[in-house]
């Protein structure tokens, strides 16, 4: 259930809105900003962009009742923010949501309304500012929706000194008319929003025509498939996935005993065929290749009626973070020590060298220098010489690697390979922790109390498996999380 503002009349939240936003100035455009929750566990939606300090933000964070913090309107289920902008100027932003109380819990989105994307910066929404345009049209040009009654939605920007002429803007319906805005426009939000009539399966347009009193005239469509068969999924598009792996869910409101067949499909990949049961809902883990990963679902019934799902995109970004390397050489009686950035870039890069602490003794010509290649002196000291080489990009995104060489008992040096491994690698005692079944509490606070029985047991190490939040309940062999026995 979305956590929102207790429900009742309209005017109330337009109040609050209204006490919310910027005081305009001459040349500024009113622009409302839209963002449908992606999910029933968003607590609370932001608008950061280069308009408000990107929140403002503190190392990625937004924390609750910042100035880019969203209004929820419950009738309408969507979040908004007025914000007035420079005729002129282009902004960039993103939607940034809460899953928890605390802000804690967080994700930045891309605008999925704004087709307009900067691929070179985070794939950041931009937005060009004109005297009158359409924003953020709904459903989105190239969409696929399940239902047959589909809303539309946009947000009108105009002039702060402007009005929209309700009763002489118009939308169209495949190029027929359908109506007027006069109705279905709010003007404390320069928003319509209106439930559309039934269509039928298939590609539809819609369009709208706006005119205001000083005399504008502009306007736009989208253009959408209507796949009402009762098939689709229920999760939602993710434009930036961290692992690559995600489990997919839909569900089919199609009798048990009509459905014959259910083929889930990655498109371009081999198709995986299903069972149908009586809850109508399934899930499947799927593994995600870096870039967009599109899925669908085709439903076939006993009377030979094909169904499909709306598309569903997941997309695992390619990293950003420089890849680094680190190679040892021996040049006379010196080592060299150097660092590779195994990205293809022609950015400058930035280096970063440090000594581990595992080391024998502290190299100082390595600890902080910033150089791609260092040249020392052989130790005296043996054992393992472990380094660590943080590279950064011109964008701040960083990537590091820690590599070593041994200096043995008679002073000759061994370099890495495959067969090599550190001292405290051949000394490992590794125990497997997992917080859920370690203790009765289930907790990391409980698990912390219980070291000294981990270590009495003769374990040097400890690999924590993931904390991540799962989807479902653990141990009910019904979700893709560690389902402990």
């Amino acid at each position: 259930m979305i956590r929102a503002v207790k429900k009742s009349a309209l005017p109330v939240y337009l109040f609050l809105l209204i006490l919310s936003v910027d005081v305009f100035s001459q040349n500024s455009v009113s622009v409302t900003f839209c963002h449908y929750p992606s999910g029933e566990n968003v607590v609370r939606a932001f608008v950061p962009g280069t308009f408000n300090n990107w929140g403002p933000n503190s190392n990625g964070r937004i924390y609750p009742g910042s100035l880019s913090q969203m209004t929820f309107i419950d009738s309408l289920c969507l979040y908004v923010k007025k914000q007035y902008l420079t005729e002129g100027s282009t902004y960039e932003y993103k939607f940034y949501e809460h899953y928890n109380d605390s802000g804690t819990d967080y994700a930045w989105i891309t605008d999925p309304l704004n087709p307009e994307k900067d691929p070179s910066n985070y794939n950041n929404s931009v937005l060009h500012i004109k005297k009158g345009f359409v924003f953020e049209i709904a459903p989105g040009n190239g969409s696929i929706i399940n239902v047959s009654r589909p809303v539309f939605s946009a947000s009108l920007c105009i002039e702060a000194t402007d009005s929209i002429l309700t009763n002489q803007s118009e939308i169209f319906i495949d190029n027929v008319f359908y109506r007027n805005v006069n109705d279905v426009f709010i003007p404390e939000l320069s928003i319509v929003h209106s439930r559309l009539p039934y269509l039928n399966d298939g590609i539809h347009s819609v369009k709208i025509e706006v005119k205001t009193l000083n005399g504008l005239s502009f306007t736009d469509s989208t253009e959408f498939s209507v796949k009402a068969g009762g098939v689709y999924f229920v999760t939602p598009d993710i434009d930036s996935l961290l692992a690559g792996a995600y489990n997919v869910r839909w569900k089919i409101e199609i009798p048990v005993e009509a459905v014959r067949k259910i083929t889930f499909s990655q498109i371009g990949r081999y198709p995986i065929t299903f069972t149908p049961n009586s809850s109508g809902l399934y899930e499947y883990p799927v593994t995600l290749y870096h870039g967009r990963n599109q899925y669908q679902i085709i439903v076939e019934d006993t009377s030979g009626s094909i169904f499909y799902s709306d598309t569903l995109n997941l997309v695992y970004p390619v990293s950003e973070n420089p890849a680094v390397k680190i190679e040892f050489h021996m040049q006379g009686e010196d080592i060299l020590v150097t660092g590779i950035c195994e990205s293809h870039t022609e950015e400058k890069l930035s280096y970063l060298w440090k000594n581990q602490d595992t080391n024998p003794c502290l190299l100082e010509k390595v600890e902080s220098c910033t150089t791609s290649t260092v040249q020392i002196k052989r130790p005296s000291l043996p054992g393992d010489y472990s380094f660590k080489l943080t590279i950064y990009n011109e964008k701040g995104d960083s990537g590091s690697a820690i590599n070593f060489f041994t200096v043995n008992q008679d002073s000759s040096i061994t370099f890495p390979d495959y067969a090599t491994v550190p001292q405290w690698v051949r000394n490992a005692r590794v125990y497997s922790l997992f917080f859920k079944s370690f203790t009765s509490e289930g907790t990391i606070s409980a698990a912390a109390q219980k070291l000294d029985y981990i270590r009495d047991l003769g374990f040097n190490i400890i690999w924590v498996l993931p904390v991540m939040d799962v989807e479902g309940e653990i141990d009910m062999n019904t979700n893709i999380g560690y389902n402990i026995v």
